[in-house]
């Protein structure tokens, strides 16, 4: 719901195909990859890919002029976090529930996921 209906993507931005498809972005090679930490004391400067002035034409899907119970994702306060992108590759299983008490994308595997793993994205 976030990133939907944008020129050029349809209706769903496959976020993969976005950071690793758009002009504004610029891939560097896994072997040229310099990772940091978050406290990075050792001096090196991070080499990793970049997407910067990436600009998105797009229009809302949801319907804006009906008032609604709850605050939808583009009526958030600033600074609120819509979702989390992992920082590394979650493989289809981790999607799968492993029991009836989970769902499809919802599962022990993804919500067990540490903090550090998880990069937020906010208003």
């Amino acid at each position: 719901p976030f990133l939907s209906n944008c020129d050029g993507y349809d209706s769903h931005i496959s976020l993969s195909r976005l950071l690793e498809e758009h002009p504004d972005c610029q891939g560097v090679g896994y072997d040229q990859t310099v990772p940091t930490k978050e406290y990075a004391l050792n001096g090196k400067q991070p080499v990793s890919d970049t997407c910067l002035g990436v600009v998105l034409h797009c229009t809302y899907e949801e319907e804006v002029r009906e008032a609604r119970k709850n605050l939808r994702w583009f009526e958030a306060s600033p600074g609120s976090t819509l979702f989390h992108i992992t920082k590394d590759a979650v493989t289809s299983d981790q999607f799968m529930p492993s029991s009836a008490e989970e769902e499809l994308g919802r599962t022990d595997a993804l919500n067990n996921m540490r903090n550090y793993d998880l990069i937020p994205v906010s208003v």
